[in-house]
């Protein structure tokens, strides 16, 4: 990708943050790198700035490089949406998936997808509010849901999210009418990196990764559930 200097100084020997997944801080050697927007990671029409600042985390402030394209772990569909487990898409924990295991041909599969990047603080609206479309920030859909890792894939789920529970566990969603019970939305100014494309550098469902399970530009908006969620594309165009 033509970004030598970059890649030069990624040691990846070394952890790229530290501290608990929702107060995660960059490697103290990776600070100012972190910090550098690589273009061909941006998209030109997303007036997120290319380089956040945040101001809310423990030791901070810190600035990242923004991320617009999101790899796919698949249709979502189902308790696909579970990267803790292999899913029917290319990216999860701990996969190996290689071009050649990818049986319904590359040219029928999503490997990235483009988002909106998320901007400003975290805000409280009223239930059903929503920010402005195509949505810098992502709804916050964890209560009710648990996160603890079961011996099969998926969240049990409560409140809310009952209207989505098959089996004891949450599995294709009515997402149109459940999203509308939360009231948190999160930007990128936040207390750990979970906006969606802060930070290029940085791992996590609700930063980097996308699934199928809303169209493009859903008027439904993006839901984090603690390490997971439902993430569609987005585009300004």
């Amino acid at each position: 990708m033509e970004e030598a200097n970059i890649a030069s100084q990624l040691n990846f020997k070394l952890p790229a943050t530290t501290g608990a997944y929702n107060a995660q801080v960059p490697n103290a050697a990776f600070v100012g790198l972190f910090a550098t927007p690589i273009p061909v990671m941006l998209c030109p029409s997303d007036p997120a700035p290319a380089v956040q600042s945040m101001t809310v985390v423990a030791g901070g402030p810190f600035t990242y490089g923004g991320l617009s394209y999101m790899v796919s772990t698949g249709s979502g569909t189902g308790t696909t949406y579970d990267q803790r487990w292999p899913t029917d898409g290319i990216v999860f924990e701990g996969s190996k998936v290689r071009l050649a295991t990818v049986l319904d041909g590359l040219s029928k599969s999503v490997f990235m997808s483009e988002t909106v990047r998320s901007a400003g603080d975290d805000v409280v609206l009223a239930a059903g509010a929503t920010t402005k479309f195509p949505y810098q920030k992502t709804l916050n859909g964890s209560t009710g849901v648990t996160n603890t890792k079961q011996t099969t894939p998926g969240y049990p789920g409560s409140g809310a999210w009952s209207a989505g529970v098959s089996g004891g566990m949450i599995r294709n969603p009515p997402l149109e009418t459940i999203w509308k019970s939360f009231t948190s939305w999160r930007g990128a100014n936040t207390n750990t990196i979970r906006g969606r494309g802060t930070s290029w550098a940085m791992t996590g469902a609700s930063n980097t990764l996308t699934n199928g399970y809303t169209p493009p530009n859903s008027r439904v908006p993006d839901l984090i559930i603690h390490g997971t969620g439902f993430f569609g594309p987005r585009s300004y165009r």
